[in-house]
């Protein structure tokens, strides 16, 4: 699908996404009707009429602060794609590609991202208050700042080779003792650094 299709469908009130390839590297924040489509789905209730992108394909797309709340997007690719500033509080995003992806300050606060791929991703500052991250991937993740405040992190993957894991915040995060050992090691390396500074 060309990406000015996709903008005036969004203005337009379609909602269902389902299977659609968009043109790769489309840039969507750089459109000039990006603004109209933010302030058009700002208003909009998706708690009750939800956005689906299930099985679809966003790959390298520029989507800097895009509003998409209580979206579900079972097995979306989003594969190399910018949503730094994204806004996806409360959707279901279970098994969704975000392989290289720029995540930095997106907020997936109570969101279900189980069995995500989160390889090679930018999440610095991003917010996961709350967010059920079961299977989900972390393999050489930049996990600076992210907030995982009461999210579940229990059975992930790769906890241990992310990178800057040692400055997220994990305050009543739900974890085993696999991935407590794992934190109270990256905790612990925080603290010499910190005593050598």
């Amino acid at each position: 699908m060309r990406g000015e299709e996709f903008v005036k469908k969004t203005i337009e009130g379609e909602r269902d996404f389902s299977g659609i390839e968009l043109e790769t590297g489309f840039n969507l924040s750089g459109n000039e009707r990006f603004e109209e489509m933010r302030n058009y789905l700002k208003k909009e209730d998706f708690k009750l009429n939800p956005f689906i992108i299930n099985n679809s394909e966003f790959k390298y797309i520029q989507a800097r602060g895009l509003y998409l709340p209580h979206t579900q997007g079972k097995s979306v690719n989003f594969e190399g794609a910018n949503l730094e500033w994204v806004y996806f509080w409360d959707a279901k995003l279970e098994g969704a590609n975000f392989t290289s992806a720029k995540l930095e300050g997106a907020n997936f606060d109570e969101t279900y991202l189980g069995n995500v791929n989160f390889k090679n991703a930018d999440l610095t500052s991003a917010k996961l208050r709350g967010a059920k991250l079961e299977g989900a991937n972390f393999d050489e993740t930049y996990l600076g700042n992210v907030d995982f405040e009461n999210a579940d992190l229990q059975k992930v993957k790769n906890l241990e080779r992310s990178l800057k894991l040692r400055y997220a915040n994990f305050r009543k995060t739900k974890i085993t003792s696999r991935e407590k050992a794992i934190i109270y090691t990256a905790l612990k390396i925080r603290e010499l650094f910190v005593i050598k500074d």
